[in-house]
């Protein structure tokens, strides 16, 4: 599913390389979790992944493709559950989901047990704006999985959230894996990766130390 290859990055107008000489593979099926403190560039890894820093050195494969040369059906495979979602606040969860649903060809997953499910149902139609960080992160998860994607990334997705949210969260992306998806989990909670990863690369300044 993924397959990187000494890669090397920085970011526009620097000089200074955030990622160096980053090798992995994961295969389908798999949760491969990033690990390491904040700052450490794992979600700058994600976001090479994901085709949001496309200038990179060396070779990522996403699905088969080189992620800077990808078509645009690439993103309809996967789902990105960003740390910090942007929603539009001034439209309700139910119409920031639809609105989202409706950017991709294939059917959408009907989003009413989810929000369910992550404890939103009763807030559905109520302005996001008014959510707070907890609720706007269970939403960003919700989102990530509506166009049914082959490949998930997760990053930091029980930042915020009270144990007994994350603990559904967890068995939802369990669930996710059952079904044969592949999922990326970016955390620097040992506990996340230790329950949910089948591997884990640890990421400190930019590198993996193995």
């Amino acid at each position: 599913m993924i397959a990187v290859e000494n890669v090397f990055a920085k970011y526009p107008g620097t000089s200074v390389n955030i990622i160096k000489d980053v090798s992995f593979e994961v295969g389908e099926g798999e949760i491969f979790g990033f690990l390491g403190p904040s700052g450490a560039g794992k979600s700058t890894l994600q976001k090479i992944l994901t085709g949001v820093l496309p200038n990179y050195q060396g070779s990522v494969k996403v699905l088969g493709s080189e992620v800077n040369k990808h078509l645009s059906d690439f993103y309809e495979e996967i789902g990105v559950d960003f740390e910090f979602p942007n929603f539009y606040n001034k439209f309700t969860a139910m119409e920031n989901l639809n609105y989202f649903s409706s950017l991709y060809k294939k059917q959408s997953l009907d989003p009413i047990p989810l929000l369910e499910r992550m404890g939103l149902l009763s807030d559905a139609n109520k302005k996001v704006g008014g959510y707070s960080k907890g609720m706007k992160m269970r939403l960003g998860f919700i989102r990530c999985l509506l166009h049914n994607p082959k490949l998930l990334f997760l990053d930091e997705p029980t930042s915020g959230l009270d144990p007994a949210n994350a603990r559904i969260l967890k068995d939802i992306v369990l669930e996710q894996k059952q079904q044969g998806k592949t999922i990326i989990l970016t955390t620097h909670n040992m506990h996340d990766a230790e329950e949910l990863c089948d591997r884990v690369a640890f990421i400190v300044d930019g590198a993996i130390k193995h």
